[in-house]
């Protein structure tokens, strides 16, 4: 009797352990949400203050901004995606003693793509993932004595961003995030420069360092 009450003590044990570790396992939070912002480095022709060089965009150093959020499938592996804005100046010491002005590049998009996972503590994750999606671009506008020289237009376009990041768990839901993240891609513009139509596909390659704050779910 008292053998069969041990077996029946151990079996409930157990099953009651099992229970909990799948409990457990369930209420773990596999998904994340970071917002980021930091300084976009234009690279490439699109950096590029060359006036021999066709693809010179005159990019100066601008800003990114940056909403992430990834779920892991599986233990290393998972799904990730953004929604991403950047704006670039324009190097303008071309036009300096005139009355000619020139605005901005800017972007934005939606990318998404699979993620590789690694985890260098309980609270530390290293975040690897290649996306790409749909980007709507905007080339500048040039204009002398408020009259439009060359006419800005909107591209839709298709991207490659490979990105990598650090994220930090804090408290029981706060992640710390820091970024790294390229993107390339090469819309075609159709503009009005001193009253004719023309098409030009511009190249657009960028780094950017992001920071920011998010939590998981």
């Amino acid at each position: 009797m008292k053998k069969i009450v041990l077996i029946l003590t151990a079996a409930m044990a157990m099953y009651m352990t099992a229970i909990a570790q799948v409990r457990k396992a369930s209420k773990e939070k596999m998904g994340f949400l970071i917002f980021t912002a930091g300084p976009a480095f234009p690279v490439g022709d699109f950096n590029s203050k060359n006036i021999n060089n066709d693809q010179a965009g005159f990019a100066k150093t601008g800003f990114n901004l940056d909403l992430q959020g990834g779920y892991r499938l599986v233990k290393n592996f998972g799904i990730a995606g953004s929604i991403l804005y950047s704006r670039y100046g324009i190097d303008s010491k071309l036009l300096n003693g005139t009355s000619a002005s020139v605005d901005h590049w800017q972007y934005y998009g939606v990318v998404v793509g699979p993620m590789i996972t690694q985890s260098l503590s309980s609270k530390t994750f290293v975040d690897f993932n290649i996306m790409s999606g749909i980007v709507n671009a905007n080339s500048p506008e040039l204009s002398y004595s408020g009259e439009v020289l060359v006419s800005e237009d909107w591209a839709v376009v298709v991207p490659i961003r490979l990105s990598g990041g650090l994220r930090y768990q804090f408290g029981q839901n706060g992640y710390l995030f820091s970024g790294l993240n390229y993107l390339y891609m090469e819309p075609k513009f159709k503009f009005t420069a001193l009253g004719e139509n023309r098409e030009a596909h511009q190249k657009i390659s960028a780094v950017s360092l992001n920071a920011g704050v998010g939590f998981r779910f």
